[in-house]
């Protein structure tokens, strides 16, 4: 009896094994495509070096998708289709490392060729790792870990008993990547090298071949860092290298309320990292609130809005942002800037305003599908295909999820003006 009592113990107990293994390898095959990175940075690369700093504090927020498939194009990132060389150099182009990425719904690999994350581990391994880091808090407390992973007996193939030397010295390339990427897109990183291999090997269930060689945390920056000047100095120029640029200043306009908080706070976020001065201006001051419920404070009013005081005017979209279509003092304000050369910026819904006040006619332009019929009423050529379209000061985007481009595409502008 006693016998049959432990023998049904141990099959109840495979089968719930089992069960879990099921369940858990179901969810483990999800595939990320990650957005496109950008290739026309907002920082100089000398900014960069200059502003790096270690960062072990960091906000408890998850960094965007977006920011994330930067930081792993910065890695390992196809730079040439063809020969399929990487942002980083490897000895003979044989490429040993892998890269991991632990955020608090698991551990995901990523896939340079396709530019996707693969869910390896559904569940937070972020705690055990700061164990087996010797309870570090900056592992414990940081959103996102990349782990580099390293290969050496696939480069021995090539490089006898060089294997290890070369696969951690490509682990250093591919750190300072990540590290000074961060920098250009307002995160905070720091990279860990003190924790036991092979506890995190068996944590995350690396192959036989694999040994984990670096953590580079990062995230947002528990505390705010100084901001960098925007790129555009003329390097040849004596006297640009003794004086310091004009500002660059921008007015971004949103509705009193019901405006799109995406388009905002991506577009805000790239220009202020940038050294773009912001003030945001609405028809009223207070109980500003986006679509999303997000409140927000503006610095003035739209009729306080001083033409030659910004270099760029900035429409967001949104369902409220239908009151600005046939109002008369933004229309204005639209043709002067527009006379005067201004970089003219709006996204989603928002480019009708451009239309309404008889600036794209001729232009090549997008919006959220819903105004295609404005934007060609007031003769613009709508592009169904292109998320960010640009034409000479004008520059529209079709939807939130082309905020970032949107912003990038508005700072390249802007400092053409400077030069």
């Amino acid at each position: 009896m006693k016998t049959k009592s432990i023998l049904l113990a141990i099959l109840l107990a495979v089968a719930i094994s089992t069960h879990s293994l099921a369940r858990e390898s179901s969810s483990i095959m999800n595939t990320i495509k990650l957005p496109p990175p950008d290739t026309i940075g907002q920082i100089t690369l000398e900014q960069a070096l200059n502003h790096r700093r270690s960062i072990r504090e960091f906000k408890a927020e998850p960094i965007r998708l977006e920011q994330l498939s930067q930081l792993l194009w910065a890695a390992q990132g196809i730079t040439d289709a063809n020969s399929g060389y990487r942002t980083a150099p490897s000895a003979g182009a044989v490429y040993p490392i892998n890269l991991y990425v632990a955020l608090t719904d698991g551990l995901y690999s990523y896939n340079p060729q396709e530019h996707t994350l693969t869910k390896k581990i559904a569940r937070d391994i972020k705690t055990m790792l700061y164990t087996a880091s010797y309870r570090q808090e900056t592992v414990k407390n940081a959103p996102c870990i990349i782990i580099i992973a390293g290969q050496p007996r696939k480069i021995e193939v090539k490089y006898r008993n060089k294997g290890l030397s070369l696969t951690t010295l490509e682990a250093g390339h591919i750190a300072q990547n990540i590290l000074l990427q961060s920098v250009t897109i307002g995160l905070g990183s720091v990279p860990v090298g003190a924790f036991d291999p092979k506890t995190v090997k068996r944590i995350c269930k690396f192959s036989e071949s694999e040994k984990p060689l670096y953590f580079i945390c990062t995230g947002t920056p528990a505390k705010a860092l100084p901001q960098l000047p925007s790129a555009g100095i003329n390097m040849q120029s004596p006297a640009a290298k003794n004086a310091a640029p004009k500002p660059l200043k921008a007015v971004i306009v949103v509705a009193p309320e019901r405006f799109e908080d995406n388009e905002l706070f991506d577009t805000q976020d790239i220009l202020e990292v940038a050294g773009v001065e912001i003030d945001l201006a609405s028809t009223k001051r207070q109980d500003v609130i986006g679509f999303r419920r997000n409140n927000v404070n503006i610095d003035l009013l739209v009729s306080e809005i001083n033409i030659d005081e910004y270099d760029a005017f900035i429409f967001i979209g949104g369902i409220g942002v239908k009151r600005y279509f046939g109002d008369r003092g933004i229309l204005n304000i639209v043709r002067q800037a527009n006379e005067k050369g201004k970089v003219l910026a709006a996204i989603g819904t928002a480019p009708a305003i451009l239309a309404n006040a008889n600036v794209v006619r001729g232009k090549d332009v997008t919006s959220y599908p819903s105004q295609r019929k404005n934007m060609t009423k007031a003769g613009g050529n709508w592009n169904s295909k292109a998320e960010v379209v640009i034409d000479d000061n004008i520059i529209t985007a079709n939807d939130y999820e082309a905020a970032s481009r949107f912003a990038r595409a508005i700072l390249r502008s802007l400092r053409k003006t400077q030069n």
